[in-house]
């Protein structure tokens, strides 16, 4: 049993040593998603709008990521006016969501890689091939616009699965 400890406590520190590195934390598993308090739980889900935390799209995802979950995907009309309805009543008229055009396949495609049946684009939307989706509220349209990463502070919604 000795010198199994030795070997054990060397796997604890190098183990400590990986997490510790802020780019392998995205590879760490949780055991436990890290959910806000104030999230909304929804069907199973739960969504929060995140403000001034990431300036990139891409910072935005690993953000949700690292905390248990991703930018919201959004799969039927009713979810899309749930998480409209979390936006608004969190203070926001716009948020990104993880929708993104992949240039090489031609098609737009959600962070988790599930099929994109359900889309909710805004009159004349999408005007471009730009980057990401982000949601916007219209009180006529409900659609979602698109644009390009802002490389700024912006507003965000991470969902958590079931």
């Amino acid at each position: 049993m000795k010198k199994y400890s030795g070997l054990i406590i060397f796997i604890l520190v190098a183990i400590g040593i990986y997490a510790s590195s802020s780019d392998n934390m995205s590879k760490i598993i949780r055991s436990e998603p890290d959910i806000p308090y104030e999230a909304v739980e929804y069907n199973g889900h739960h969504y929060h709008v995140f403000s001034n935390v990431c300036t990139t799209l891409e910072e935005a995802e690993r953000f949700c990521e690292n905390r248990g979950g991703h930018l919201v995907v959004i799969s039927s009309e009713d979810e899309n006016n749930r998480v409209n309805k979390i936006m608004r009543d969190s203070g926001y008229s716009t948020a990104f969501i993880g929708l993104s055009y992949d240039a090489s396949r031609g098609t737009w495609g959600w962070v988790d890689r599930s099929d994109t049946f359900y889309v909710n684009w805004a009159p004349l939307e999408p005007t471009e091939r730009s980057d990401w989706a982000y949601v916007r509220y219209d009180v006529a349209s409900r659609g979602w616009a698109n644009q390009a990463s802002p490389n700024q502070m912006m507003e965000f919604i991470c969902e958590w699965d079931k």
